[in-house]
């Protein structure tokens, strides 16, 4: 089968088909190699594309974890804030109520009293 296929190549035809065949294997390599470099390169700027957007969403994630932080402490101060007015409100309630049940004030209770007493304790409720 060798000797026959030697016999084809050494014809005028089979020089020119293996001339054709090994141009066209020649070719194919070529754009083959062309696709396959143009792969590479849309590729490595499709990852480089990627890696920007993948940084600035780090950028903003930071951002934001910073922003939330800074507000949790806000919330916090405020929090302590509004608690320490609270307790100096209820401070000043039970000195009052202390006040109203002392001996002193049953001594000087008038019948007009009564009415600032009534008062005094629906702005207890309130709070």
């Amino acid at each position: 089968m060798c000797a026959g296929l030697a016999a084809w190549a050494a014809t005028k035809v089979g020089k020119w088909a293996l001339i054709g065949g090994a141009i066209l294997i020649v070719i194919s390599l070529a754009v083959g190699g062309f696709y396959a470099m143009k792969f590479k390169i849309q590729s490595a700027q499709k990852a480089a594309d990627q890696n920007i957007i993948l940084q600035q969403a780090l950028e903003e994630q930071a951002d934001f974890i910073q922003k939330t932080k800074d507000l949790q402490a806000a919330q916090e101060a405020a929090t302590k804030e509004l608690q320490d007015q609270l307790k100096a409100v209820q401070d000043e309630n039970k000195q009052i109520k202390d006040y109203l049940e002392s001996d002193v004030a049953k001594k000087n209770d008038k019948p007009s009293s009564d009415l600032i007493k009534e008062v005094i304790k629906q702005l207890g409720k309130k709070k």
